[in-house]
């Protein structure tokens, strides 16, 4: 009997298996964004000064079924149930310059209120936006909800150290790169060397896409999706109170997350015949 294609050892387990076509930033989060884009636009993906209509996705075989069983079940999708806009916020500008007949909302505001995620509504009602640097907090959601938002984040940031095609890697220490493949296995959640931040942008700095996962410094690693900034903290020293996953409204943060993704869209080349604007960046 002819050996089965693709099989090899899987990068998460390390069982050998039939590897799945695996996604970098999980498949089902394309499709939220091609579901939201404006009619006649096409999702970008910004890659070495460059931005190009993304018709491929960052992919690779590397994790068995199994594994990629454990990514969507234990995270993923409960990030992309919960946390994700259902469509593309506009400026009040834009919204006010729209058909009467097209407004499905008496305000801006009403608008605004009416798109919100509920992991975005329920941060707001019990943190508020703040324009100074605040305290991070151990959010007031359930364990299963943290453990979903822990997982997603890890599996995130664990990937980043992987090699992809297009998607320089970076190098984590093994001590934490030991603890993300435990967690992920659910072999252990005891983390002691990291803390992951959690931070919300307001609808003023809000970008509807992806910053992939970036080292900002030896101890600070950094990625954003929609609404949603994560940044990994290494620790110094191995903490044990079990205050692992913590959030905040920080306004430089979100600010400069913004800005760097209009810069750098700007500065890119683009590529492909179809619109290249991307109008949540006109604020």
């Amino acid at each position: 009997m002819e050996k089965q294609s693709n099989v090899g050892i899987c990068e998460l387990c390390g069982n050998e298996a039939v590897l799945q076509d695996s996604h970098f930033i999980p498949k089902a989060i394309y499709k939220k964004f091609s579901n939201i884009k404006e009619k006649g636009t096409s999702l970008y993906l910004m890659n070495n000064g460059e931005s190009f209509p993304l018709s491929t996705q960052i992919k690779a075989h590397k994790f068995c079924s199994k594994c990629e069983g454990l990514f969507s079940k234990n995270g993923e999708q409960y990030f992309i149930d919960n946390a994700l806009y259902q469509r593309a916020l506009i400026s009040e500008e834009q919204y006010s310059q729209k058909p009467e007949n097209e407004r499905r909302f008496k305000s801006y505001q009403e608008y605004i209120k009416n798109n919100i995620p509920y992991l975005v509504r329920f941060f707001i009602e019990n943190i508020g936006y703040t324009t100074n640097i605040i305290e991070y907090i151990k959010p007031a959601l359930s364990e299963t909800e943290i453990d979903s938002l822990c997982y997603f984040a890890i599996s995130i940031f664990w990937r980043g150290s992987l090699q992809w095609a297009i998607k320089p890697q970076y190098n984590l220490p093994n001590d934490v790169l030991r603890e993300m493949k435990d967690y992920l296995l659910q072999k252990n959640k005891n983390i002691t060397t990291f803390v992951i931040k959690i931070d919300i942008s307001p609808p003023c700095y809000y970008v509807s896409g992806v910053n992939f996962p970036a080292k900002i410094r030896d101890d600070l690693y950094r990625f954003s999706i929609d609404s949603f900034i994560f940044t990994l903290e290494i620790l110094t020293r191995p903490s044990s109170n079990g205050e692992y996953l913590l959030f905040g409204f920080n306004f430089p943060i979100a600010k400069s997350n913004f800005e760097n993704f209009k810069r750098l869209f700007d500065k890119s080349e683009k590529k492909g015949n179809v619109p290249d604007e991307l109008h949540y960046l006109k604020k």
